[in-house]
């Protein structure tokens, strides 16, 4: 996934396809300076990075369970030791060290920034690691908003995370309390269940009004 730091703007970014960095260094064009609200910003930088309209609104609907509905880049949460979990995605260990040094090297470390977790996420879903390789390959061949944060929840691989509770809650059939996630502990089926409630609600958001959230 090489990143590309030169002056621009956001809107450059549609003839440059999804293998590239928004312009993080750029002076007046970040996405910091777009009208609109987080989400607003988050579903039109994951378009331009080739996403569509259903696959973005799923990845915001996710990231909304994690960050609040606002999609808060300096969200904090210091339950589970360590470093805590922070940011839009609530990155923890190794893989909120790999934001920072992110933000290090491209973005004179300003790692509370919306646009530099933004291009750190789809870094990751384009690394191919053993959960967002998956998580990718899902994503892309999602149709729909539900698709799509079913697939994004494999990449942020959450404490309510279970394959096949999301294979139930989709078909609407009755949930089975027996599915654990990766700690073996019951899913929660609130977290679950909100997820594609977002993802679906940021999309007709979208599409209701002119393309914008």
């Amino acid at each position: 996934f090489p990143v590309t730091i030169q002056c621009g703007n956001l809107a450059a970014l549609s003839s440059l396809g999804s293998s590239v960095d928004p312009i993080l260094n750029s002076q007046n064009n970040t996405i910091e300076n777009l009208s609109g609200t987080n989400v607003e910003k988050a579903m039109n930088t994951f378009i331009e990075y080739g996403y569509t309209a259903e696959q973005a609104a799923g990845m915001i609907g996710c990231l909304q369970v994690e960050s609040t509905i606002a999609l808060n880049p300096k969200a904090f949460n210091p339950a589970g030791g360590g470093q805590g979990a922070f940011g839009i995605a609530q990155w923890r260990g190794e893989r909120q060290q790999s934001l920072r040094n992110f933000a290090n090297q491209f973005a004179n470390g300003e790692v509370e920034r919306l646009d530099v977790q933004l291009a750190y996420i789809v870094k990751e879903l384009k690394d191919m690691t053993q959960y967002s390789g998956p998580a990718e390959k899902m994503l892309q061949n999602a149709k729909t908003p539900v698709d799509a944060a079913i697939a994004f929840a494999h990449y942020e691989r959450g404490e309510d995370y279970s394959a096949q509770a999301y294979r139930e809650i989709k078909c609407g059939c009755q949930f089975d309390t027996k599915y654990k996630n990766a700690n073996g502990q019951p899913v929660n089926v609130a977290i679950l269940k909100q997820r594609i409630e977002n993802a679906t609600r940021v999309y007709q958001s979208f599409t209701n009004n002119s393309r914008t959230v």
